[in-house]
């Protein structure tokens, strides 16, 4: 792990940007929803916290056909925060959950719709969110879509006041 000192609203924005532009294209919407007592700048492995993010969203992307995605962030506690990626997708058996988070771990219902992945993407993620102490897990309802939560711990990075006077964001 890389962990240094990171924008954390600048790595959403990044991920929100480049995922929205694949997203709006299919005709389904990315909404982002950051709640206001996260920390802008957190201590964390920004690159890998960023390919998790990348892989949940584009996972919620590949499944969802209608409605769309929403990116919710919030704090979990003092040192951990919890980010939620919900789809309006096709949802997941109960009994396929536990396959997700396996290397490979491709579901044979949705083989058919999933014909450009090789099943390491959760299992990438999970490492991922492990390594920055933090736990990845799914929630799903068949026919209706799926949430995927994960959290990881962080430590606030005391600034400069002017950096901390510069929360404005552009979402």
């Amino acid at each position: 792990m890389n962990l240094a000192q990171t924008d954390f609203y600048h790595l959403i924005n990044e991920v929100y940007g480049i995922m929205s532009t694949l997203i709006v294209e299919r005709g389904i919407y990315l909404h982002t929803d950051i709640a206001l007592d996260v920390p802008k700048w957190i201590h964390t492995d920004g690159k890998r916290l960023k390919q998790a993010l990348f892989n949940l969203i584009g996972n919620a992307n590949k499944f969802t056909f209608n409605g769309g995605i929403t990116l919710k962030v919030y704090n979990y506690d003092k040192t951990r925060i919890k980010v939620e990626i919900k789809d309006t997708g096709i949802g997941i058996n109960e009994e396929d959950i536990a396959k997700l988070f396996s290397p490979f771990g491709k579901l044979q219902s949705s083989q058919e719709i999933n014909t450009s992945g090789v099943g390491l993407g959760l299992s990438i993620s999970k490492m991922v969110v492990n390594k920055l102490n933090g736990d990845v897990w799914c929630t799903s309802v068949k026919d209706k879509g799926t949430t995927f939560h994960f959290t990881f711990e962080h430590k606030r990075d005391l600034l400069p006041k002017e950096k901390l006077l510069s929360r404005k964001t552009n979402f």
